[in-house]
């Protein structure tokens, strides 16, 4: 080997460890050199030209991080955390990877996808900025919605201590406005409801269906005698619904006014063919006096006779009647529509007035 020279293995070869000019090999003399195990060597030792700096083949997967490359683990398998470009695999670069759920392209949350890529999803269990509640399932009635909101009156669900729920705070609609049921008896006083004492009793200042029981109102409490729509005296039920004692007058039967042989003794403007109608509130649409006096049965059929009697009675000027035709007209009418006790109340009366003794023939 003479001095000018740095190796002389005895030939003109390149790449068996001495170069044709008996130059050392090495990395960027643009010989691509076995010995030195050089997969590459394009005459520089600059990287990211596809030849690196230590003549390495540059190629994503080899294992070597070149220029350009965000990582390179040796594969070119997704979801490792280095994709198959050698890029790494970062929650929020708008790619979804294989271990993503989502990847909306940031690292906010309320947006459907978390910072950590994974969705956003009522039921999951995690509270997420647009959720009220997230107890891990998507049921309602269980302190969370199916739809993650908390349980509020009005929301369509009855969920524990509500009674109901129709969707709104309406009252009086048969659900109140704190989801309780409107009914009479609950002890709260609902819309159409006059009192409410917590009970479905009558007699004690509340009817069973929550109204003020009030003498003169046409029903006969059980604290009252008699009810007979109105607070006046002397017409057999006193202001504070007590039976009133009545009588020493005159007076015909329902079953004398109706005989044939009789209707000489009605009032001369007055026919058993007069609409009852004509002179009373229309009870019986369509009848007579005479068919009034002529049906039977309870109820307002009973007193519909009674009061077409004491009408005729009033009328007539052979008898001495207790009561006036304007009083048998106005009890009547006062009287109805009402209940059934109320009629029974004004007819008992009437029907003892119609009894005192029939002096006509």
């Amino acid at each position: 080997m003479d001095p000018q020279e740095q190796c002389d293995d005895g030939n003109l070869v390149s790449g068996d460890g001495c170069q044709a000019n008996c130059a050392d090999p090495f990395c960027g003399d643009a010989i691509l050199d076995a010995f030195l195990s050089e997969q590459c060597d394009d005459g520089n030792t600059l990287s990211a030209d596809g030849c690196s700096m230590t003549c390495g083949i540059e190629v994503c997967g080899n294992g070597v991080v070149d220029d350009g490359e965000e990582c390179d683990d040796g594969n070119s398998q997704a979801g490792d955390g280095c994709r198959p470009n050698c890029l790494e695999e970062l929650c929020g670069d708008a790619i979804l990877d294989p271990q993503e759920r989502c990847d909306d392209g940031n690292n906010l949350v309320g947006d459907g996808c978390r910072e950590d890529c994974t969705e956003e999803l009522c039921g999951d269990g995690s509270r997420d900025p647009q959720e009220q509640c997230d107890d891990g399932n998507v049921i309602s009635g269980d302190g969370c919605q199916a739809g993650c909101m908390l349980p509020i009156c009005g929301d369509f669900v009855v969920d524990p201590g509500e009674h109901c729920d129709d969707g709104n705070l309406t009252a009086g609609d048969g659900c109140s406005s704190s989801c309780a049921i409107e009914v009479c008896g609950n002890g709260t006083l609902d819309p159409g409801e006059q009192c409410d004492d917590g009970n479905g009793l009558s007699g004690d200042g509340c009817r069973a269906e929550c109204s003020v029981e009030t003498c003169g109102d046409g029903t006969v409490d059980p604290q009252e005698q008699c009810d007979d729509g109105n607070l006046a005296a002397e017409d057999g039920c006193s202001d504070t619904c007590v039976i009133e004692e009545v009588g020493g007058g005159e007076g015909c039967s329902p079953g004398y006014w109706k005989q044939p042989h009789h209707f000489t003794y009605w009032p001369a403007d007055i026919q058993p063919t007069t609409p009852f109608a004509s002179i009373f509130e229309d009870a019986f649409p369509g009848m007579t006096l005479l068919n009034v006096l002529q049906q039977g049965g309870g109820g307002l059929k009973a007193l519909g006779r009674q009061v077409v009697a004491a009408y005729l009675n009033a009328r007539s000027s052979s008898l001495e009647y207790d009561l006036m035709t304007h009083e048998v007209v106005g009890s009547f009418n006062l009287v109805h529509p009402a209940s059934i006790s109320a009629y029974e109340t004004l007819k008992n009366v009437l029907e003892q007035l119609n009894g005192q003794g029939c002096p006509l023939e």
